[in-house]
């Protein structure tokens, strides 16, 4: 266990997403638009078609985000 509630491993190149979430077996998206904070981070929507704000974060082939609430 190392406290992670929700993390997201976003293939660019693949346009897949692998999201997962503590004690759950991981989740794979094809082609999503959007990533939801869901219940660790309410409210919280990463748009994966945004060119402004993302475009450096989302032109990595592959990213990893770990979301641990404090």
């Amino acid at each position: 266990e190392n406290g992670v509630r929700l993390g997201w491993l976003i293939d660019r190149k693949t346009r897949r997403v692998e999201i997962y979430r503590q004690g759950q077996s991981p989740e794979v998206l094809e082609n999503p638009t959007a990533l939801s904070g869901e219940d660790v981070l309410p409210g919280f929507v990463l748009n994966l078609q945004l060119a402004g704000a993302n475009a450096i974060l989302l032109s990595q082939p592959l990213i990893a985000i770990a979301l641990i609430p404090s």
